[in-house]
C-alpha cells in the first residue's frame, strides 16, 4: 500500500518562457494497494485498488488583447489573472484470479470497475473577453470490463486464446456562456446568451483472440494470431485483424524478429460531444459544419529489427516500422476547455526507425538512443467544426506532418555507483515539433541536460537513508514543446526551467 500527496506551482507545463509559471498551482492525492491471496496450490487471487485527485490552475499568459466585448465590464480585467481550474478524479479496482491448468497450462480472468471524471471550472468574464465562450464542463466515464485468458502448450505449440467485454458509461454535462453571432463568426451582441450542451451513451467495446506461439526450430520460432473486435455506442465498427511475427537467433549472440499485424482501435470516449457542433451554431464558438462522432480507426503496420551483444557489456539494437493508417484517431484542446476531443484524420502513413547502443558493467551504466520519423496525414474525416474553415481546406488537399513527434531525436545517460556514491546524468535532443497553420511552422530545436548525486548512510538500529540532489535543465534552457497555435492547441508549453530537487529516504 502506498499514499501521496503533493502541492506544486507547475500543475501544467508553464504557458510562459520564464522560471516561474503564472496562476499554474496544483494539489494532487493518490491512493496504490496491491492485495494478493494464494487460494490453492498454483491458483492466486488478487484485488488491485488505486485511486489519485488533483485540482489544477489552468496556467496564463499575460498581455493578452481582448478579442470581444461584454457587458457591463469596461475595463477588461487582465490576461494574467483569469482564474479557471481544470479537476480529475481517477478510481479503479481490479479483481483477477490466475494460476495453473495442469502441467502444460494457465488462465487468468480479470473483472474491472473504472470511473474517470474531468471538470473545468471557468473564470466567466476572463473567458469570455479573451476567448468568446465560457464553458463550465463535466465528463464523465465509468467502465465495466471483464476479460479472460487461457494458454496451453502443445509439444512445439504454444496455444492461447482470451476474450475481452466492456461498457463504458460516458456523459457529459456542458453549460456554456457565449456570444451571438454572424455567419462570419462575428459578436453581435455584448450580452452572453447560455447554451446546454448535455451527451450520454453506453459504449460496448468487445474482442475474442487465438494465438498459436509456434517454435519451428531451435533457432526459428513464429507467433501467428487472429484477433476480431467490435465497438457501439458513440461510434461504431468491427473489423477481423490478423498478425505473424518470427523470431531468428543466427547465434546466440544476435536475434532478427519481423512481423506484420493489422489493428483496429477504438476513441477515446471521454471527450465526445456529438451535439456540440450544432449547439454552437450562431454563436461566437460556432464552426464549420462537420462529421460529430469519431469513427474507429484501422492500421497496418510492418516492423523489423535486431538485437546484437557485442561480448559481455555492450549491446547494440537497431528497429525500423512503417503503419499505413486510414481514420487516424487524434485528439485536441479545442477552444477554451482543455478537455481533448477525438476526430480522425482520412488517410496517412508513419514511418520511423531507431536505433541504441547500452553499455553496462560493475558500477556504471551508460545508453545512447538515436530516433528518425515522420506521421503523415491527409484530410479530416470527423469533427471537421473544430478547424478554422482555411486549415480544414489545406488539410484535405495536402498530406501535413503532425505534432506528434519529431523528425529526429537522440538521448544519452550515464550512472556510475561506487560505495556509498551515486552519480547520474542524461541529456535528451529533439530536432523540435512542428505547430501552426496546418503544422507547417517548424519549432526550435528542444535541449535538456540533468545531473544527479546522492549519498547513502548506514544508520544502526534504524535502516538506511540516502539523499539525492537532481538539477533538471541544468543549462536552464528556454524549450518551446508547442506554441499557442496549432491543430488542437489553445495555449503555449514550455518545458521546465533549472529545478532543484533535494530527495531524502529511510528504508528501515
Amino acid at each position: 500500500m502506498s499514499g501521496l500527496y503533493g502541492q506544486n506551482n507547475t500543475a501544467f507545463s508553464s504557458a510562459t518562457p520564464g522560471p516561474t509559471p503564472i496562476h499554474d498551482f496544483g494539489k494532487q492525492g493518490q491512493a496504490f494497494g496491491f492485495f494478493s491471496y494464494p487460494v490453492t496450490a498454483g491458483n492466486t487471487l488478487t484485488l488491485l485498488l488505486s485511486a489519485a485527485r488533483s485540482s489544477n490552475q489552468l496556467p496564463n499568459v499575460p498581455g493578452l488583447a481582448p478579442a470581444f466585448e461584454l457587458v457591463n465590464v469596461p475595463e477588461p480585467p487582465s490576461s494574467a489573472v483569469i482564474d479557471s481550474y481544470l479537476d480529475f478524479s481517477d478510481v479503479l479496482a481490479v479483481l483477477s484470479l490466475s494460476g495453473s491448468l495442469g502441467e502444460n497450462g494457465s488462465y487468468q480472468f480479470a473483472y474491472s470497475q473504472h470511473a474517470i471524471t474531468q471538470r473545468f471550472e471557468p473564470d466567466a468574464v476572463g473567458e469570455l473577453i479573451y476567448q468568446g465562450v465560457a464553458s463550465t464542463a463535466s465528463h464523465d466515464d465509468h467502465d465495466y470490463t471483464l476479460e479472460g485468458d487461457v494458454s496451453f502448450v502443445r509439444g512445439a505449440h504454444t496455444f492461447g486464446g482470451g476474450f475481452y467485454a466492456a461498457e463504458y458509461r460516458v456523459s457529459a454535462s456542458d453549460s456554456s456562456l457565449v456570444f451571438p453571432a454572424n455567419s462570419a463568426g462575428e459578436q453581435t451582441s455584448v450580452v452572453p446568451l447560455t447554451v446546454v450542451n448535455n451527451a450520454h451513451a453506453d459504449n460496448y467495446v468487445g474482442g475474442v483472440y487465438v494465438s498459436d506461439l509456434w517454435r519451428l526450430s531451435e533457432r526459428l520460432s513464429a507467433s501467428l494470431g487472429m484477433r476480431w473486435d467490435t465497438l457501439s455506442g458513440f461510434s461504431s465498427g468491427h473489423q477481423l485483424d490478423p498478425s505473424i511475427a518470427l523470431v531468428y537467433r543466427p547465434d546466440d549472440a544476435t536475434t532478427l524478429h519481423t512481423g506484420l499485424a493489422r489493428y483496429f482501435q477504438v476513441p477515446s470516449f471521454l471527450g465526445i460531444s456529438p451535439t456540440a457542433q450544432a449547439a454552437f451554431q450562431g454563436t461566437t464558438a460556432q464552426g464549420p459544419p462537420g462529421t460529430p462522432a469519431p469513427l474507429t480507426e484501422h492500421d497496418r503496420e510492418w516492423d523489423s529489427g535486431l538485437v546484437h551483444h557485442l561480448g559481455e557489456h555492450v549491446s547494440l539494437s537497431v528497429d525500423g516500422y512503417y503503419r499505413w493508417t486510414t481514420h487516424y484517431l487524434d485528439t485536441g484542446q479545442f477552444g477554451v476547455v482543455p478537455i481533448f476531443a477525438p476526430f480522425n484524420y482520412d488517410q496517412g502513413h508513419v514511418w520511423g526507425a531507431e536505433a541504441g547502443a547500452r553499455y553496462q558493467c560493475e558500477g556504471l551504466t551508460a545508453y545512447a538512443n538515436l530516433t528518425l520519423g515522420r506521421n503523415w496525414q491527409r484530410g479530416v474525416s470527423t469533427g471537421q467544426f473544430n478547424f478554422d474553415p482555411a486549415e480544414l481546406a489545406y488539410i484535405d488537399g495536402h498530406a501535413i506532418v503532425l505534432d506528434h513527434q519529431p523528425l529526429y531525436g537522440a538521448a544519452a545517460g550515464a550512472s556510475w555507483q561506487s560505495g556509498a556514491w551515486s552519480l547520474s546524468a542524461a541529456a535528451l535532443y529533439s530536432s523540435g515539433l512542428r505547430a501552426g497553420f496546418a503544422d507547417l511552422q517548424q519549432l526550435p530545436k528542444v535541449f535538456q541536460a540533468d545531473v544527479s548525486a546522492e549519498r547513502a548512510w548506514r544508520i544502526p538500529g534504524v535502516g538506511a537513508l540516502s539523499n539525492r540532489l537532481a538539477v533538471l535543465n541544468a543549462l536552464d534552457r528556454v524549450n518551446l514543446i508547442r506554441p499557442a497555435e496549432g491543430i488542437g492547441i489553445f495555449q503555449s508549453a514550455y518545458g521546465p526551467r533549472r529545478t532543484l530537487y533535494d530527495t531524502l529516504t529511510l528504508r528501515f
